[in-house]
C-alpha cells in the first residue's frame, strides 16, 4: 500500500488509520511543483460486497464531499481538494492540516481562560456549519485539530447531516429554515458527546452545541465524560470537580441541558453568552501587561517645591554677597574720608564739611549691612 499511487495522482506516504469501512492516508500530489501534502479518505467495499452497504457507503461519501464543497474555504475546515469512485471504492482528498488532535491536551485540568478560547473558537467553526444548514454529528476532541498556528480545525465530516432547507421570502431573498418532521435517521456519535435526541436519530443543531459544552467540561475537571454522573433529571454532575467561576459553569451547563429546548438555540447565542468573558479576558490581560511594565521601569519623582526653594536661596546667596562686596568698598573710601582729619590750620570749606559729615553717615550705614 505504501507507495501506491492513485487515479495516476497521489502518491500515499502513511496509513493514518484503519478501522472497518474507512482507512485515511497521507499523499503526496505529484501534479503539484512542491509535491503538496494532503489527505486521502477511503471508502472501501472490499469487505462487504452487498449492494446495500455499496448504497450506503456512496450515499456517505457524497453526502461528506457536498457538504465540505458547501463549506468552500474556511480556514478552520479543511478544503476539499478531489474526490472520486474508481470500481466502487470511494475517495475524498482534503488539505492536510499540521498539528496534532485536541484529545492528546485534554490529559490535565484547563485554565478557565483556555476554556473559553476553545468554546469561542469552535462555536464559530460551528455558527459557520450550522448556517449553511449542516450538523456535524461527531464533535469530539479527536476531530479537533490543534494546528501548528494553535487554531482548532474541525475535521471528519462524515457523519454530516442536512437539516435545513432554502426558503424564499417574500421580499425574494433567500434564507435557511430547520426541516420540521423530518424522519429519524439511524443514531450517529459518540457516547458521552451524543446528547439524547441524536441517539434517537433526531439530531438538532444544538446537538453540536451539547457535544461542544462536554469537551469544555472535560477540559476543565480532567474527567472523560463516561466517568460523569447524572442527576434525576439527567442534567450532568460536573462542578465539584473544578475550579470554575460562576458565570462559565452556568454556559457549560445550558450548553448540556438534558433537553434540546432548554439549550442554546445557536452557535451565535452561545458566543453572545461567552462574550463577557472573552472581554474580560482581553482587559485582565492588558492590566496584567500594565502592570509588568510599571513593574519594570525605573520611577524618578521630583519635588518641584524643594527645587524652587533651592533656586531662591542661591539667589538669596548670591544678592547677598553682592550688597556685602559693595558695602565693603563704600566702607573702606568713606572710612578713608570720615577718618581722614580736617586741616589743623585753616578752616574748612564747606564741601570739605559736607564730604565728611557723608562719608560718616556711610561709615555708619556700611558698618551695620556687612556685619
Amino acid at each position: 500500500m505504501i507507495g501506491e499511487v492513485i487515479k495516476g495522482r497521489y502518491q500515499i506516504l502513511e496509513i493514518l488509520s484503519r478501522g472497518g469501512f474507512c482507512q485515511t492516508y497521507l499523499a503526496q500530489d505529484l501534479f503539484e511543483p512542491d509535491s503538496a501534502k494532503c489527505v486521502i479518505k477511503h471508502l472501501s467495499t472490499a469487505t462487504s460486497p452487498q449492494p446495500q452497504t455499496i448504497a450506503d457507503l456512496r450515499s456517505s461519501f457524497t453526502r461528506e464531499a457536498q457538504a465540505l464543497e458547501k463549506l468552500g474555504e474556511h480556514d478552520q475546515v479543511p478544503q476539499l481538494l478531489a474526490h472520486f469512485e474508481i470500481d466502487r471504492e470511494f475517495y475524498l482528498v482534503q488539505q492536510f492540516v499540521t498539528g496534532h488532535p485536541l484529545s492528546e491536551e485534554l490529559q490535565t485540568p484547563w485554565q478557565e481562560s483556555q476554556v473559553v478560547e476553545l468554546l469561542q473558537q469552535v462555536l464559530g467553526i460551528l455558527e459557520y456549519v450550522h448556517d449553511y444548514g449542516l450538523i456535524h454529528r461527531d464533535i469530539k476532541p479527536s476531530n479537533l485539530i490543534r494546528r501548528s498556528d494553535r487554531q482548532l480545525v474541525l475535521i471528519d465530516f462524515g457523519s454530516v447531516k442536512q437539516v435545513w432547507k432554502q426558503v424564499v421570502t417574500a421580499g425574494g431573498q433567500t434564507s435557511s429554515k430547520f426541516v420540521e418532521g423530518i424522519p429519524a435517521t439511524v443514531a450517529i456519535g459518540t457516547p458521552g458527546y451524543m446528547p439524547t435526541e441524536q441517539g434517537r436519530g433526531r439530531p438538532r443543531p444544538n446537538s453540536d452545541i451539547y457535544a461542544l459544552g462536554m469537551i469544555g467540561i472535560q477540559a476543565l475537571t480532567g474527567r472523560s465524560p463516561s466517568e460523569l454522573l447524572e442527576d434525576a433529571d439527567g442534567e450532568i454532575i460536573w462542578q465539584h470537580y473544578a475550579d470554575v467561576s460562576p458565570r462559565l459553569a452556568n454556559i457549560l451547563n445550558q450548553m448540556v441541558r438534558y433537553h434540546f429546548k432548554e439549550r442554546y438555540q445557536s452557535a451565535t447565542e452561545a458566543l453572545q453568552a461567552l462574550q463577557p468573558l472573552t472581554q474580560n479576558d482581553n482587559l485582565n490581560l492588558v492590566q496584567l501587561t500594565s502592570d509588568a511594565v510599571e513593574k519594570r521601569s525605573p520611577t524618578f519623582t521630583t519635588d518641584t517645591s524643594n527645587t524652587t526653594n533651592s533656586k531662591s536661596d542661591q539667589l538669596t546667596l548670591w544678592l547677598g554677597l553682592a550688597i556685602g562686596a559693595v558695602s565693603a568698598v563704600v566702607l573702606i573710601v568713606s572710612s578713608y574720608y570720615y577718618l581722614r582729619p580736617l586741616p589743623p590750620n585753616n578752616s574748612p570749606s564747606s564741601w570739605q564739611e559736607t564730604i565728611h559729615d557723608l562719608a560718616q553717615s556711610t561709615f555708619n550705614l556700611s558698618k551695620d549691612v556687612v556685619k
